[in-house]
Order: structure tokens, then sequence, then C-alpha cells
């Protein structure tokens, strides 16, 4: 479940939303259910892929449920039981939600894109999580200085 936050920067208000069967580990694609009930797909990574397989797996031997993530007892999880299986573990979701927009645009990743895995509805909210570090601000000069790329003999 935390592998899957990090990678693709879902509510944790969402993954309850998240059904067994929207789930298509092939494609690294599932469906979640943002605010206002809005559909969205959602891609994963290969890591997440084989992490859920592997969950899935284990998951199906004690349960039927319709919800991707099970109790131990094998009912739906419910926002209750993801806020205090986060809290447990010490992770604040909404903490590791604004780390995977920053890694996603410190990656190169397009804001349009991140805008739509978000499920923001405008790109200024998106603009809200991207908080480029300053040590990435200064990596990015280095590589694409214009200063430090142009000839000495051009300025004197």
């Amino acid at each position: 479940m935390v592998r899957l936050v990090y990678d693709t920067g879902i509510r944790l208000g969402e993954i309850p939303t998240i059904e067994r069967m929207s789930t298509e580990l092939q494609k690294g694609l599932l469906v979640v259910y943002g605010k206002g009930r809005k559909e969205r797909w959602v891609p994963f990574g290969k890591k997440t892929t084989a992490a859920l397989w592997k969950y899935i797996k284990a998951r199906d031997r004690i349960s039927e449920a319709r919800a991707l993530f099970v109790t131990r007892g094998g009912r739906d999880l419910a926002y209750g039981g993801v806020n205090v299986a986060f809290r447990r573990m010490g992770l604040k979701p909404h903490t590791i939600r604004h780390s995977f927009a920053t890694r996603w645009v410190e990656g190169e990743g397009s804001e349009q894109a991140l805008q739509s895995i978000l499920g923001h509805t405008t790109l200024a909210m998106t603009h809200r999580y991207v908080n480029v570090a300053t040590s990435t601000l200064k990596a990015q000069h280095v590589r694409h200085s214009p200063g430090d790329r142009i000839q000495t003999h051009l300025l004197t």
C-alpha cells in the first residue's frame, strides 16, 4: 500500500475505492475515485506491479472482497484502517503524495501529466505540490547554465 501511494501519489482516501477487478496489473494501471467520486486511471511502475502481484496472491487466499486492500479478516479496508496503518508506520500520507509530485517534476515529468495523475482540476492546484528543492534548482542550473555554456571570448 505504501509503495502504491509513493508510486502514484494517490490520496489516502482513494485507497479504499480501489477495487480488485479495476487493477490492470499487466498494463500498470488502476482506477481510483477521487474527490467528487471522479474516476481516473492512474499508472504505476514495474516494481509496484511486482509488489501488487505478491500482495494479491496472498490476499486472494483470505478474501473475495471487491476492495483491493482488505483487513486481516478479509473485509474491505476502510479509510480509518488505512489511516491507522500509515500512522503505525509513522508515515504521513500527504507527505508521501507531496514527495511523489516533487520527484515527478525532478524527473522531468510533465506538469500536465502530473495534474491528471493527482486528480487535480486545475494546474494551479498541482503547482502547490511542486516545491522544487534548492539543491534541485542548483543541479538544474549547473546542467543548463547559459552563462557557463557561452564562449568566454564572446564576453570580453
